[in-house]
């Protein structure tokens, strides 16, 4: 079952925040606003985009030429 594309980004965007602040080990407010802000970034740019020209794409061919 395929999830819809808020519940696959914001899964994808707590796990990439958790690992954040683990591998961070600082806690103030800017460095906790910095991780969140590039972790959603990462799971947007990571969750599916069915709709995107670029999955229809030949890039196995690009790589050939």
């Amino acid at each position: 079952m395929k999830l819809s594309f808020s519940k696959q980004f914001i899964a994808n965007a707590v796990a990439l925040f958790g690992v954040w602040l683990v591998l961070s080990g600082k806690y103030d407010l800017s460095h906790l606003v910095l991780g969140f802000l590039i972790s959603c970034g990462v799971a947007w740019l990571n969750t599916g985009f069915p709709d995107s020209p670029f999955h229809q794409f030949p890039w196995g061919r690009v790589v050939l030429y």
